[in-house]
């Protein structure tokens, strides 16, 4: 069996689509016309709450990857 190469993570793709989906969500409850179920509205702020963290992470995990060891 052949073993693969680890591949280098991406985190600007990880934080552009963390964020893309945090705006997307923000989009959407804000252009709401009719008022939606509360759990709708739970779910909704849990994602945008998560979405948020893996943005800030990625882009903490990106400025650790570019730093010089030593």
């Amino acid at each position: 069996m052949e073993k693969r190469a680890r591949r280098k993570p991406n985190w600007i793709l990880d934080a552009l689509v963390c964020g893309g989906v945090v705006a997307s969500l923000v989009y959407t409850m804000a252009t709401v016309t009719e008022a939606p179920s509360t759990a709708q509205v739970a779910a909704e702020w849990i994602l945008i709450a998560l979405g948020t963290a893996g943005a800030v992470w990625s882009l903490v995990m990106l400025a650790r990857s570019r730093q010089k060891p030593g």
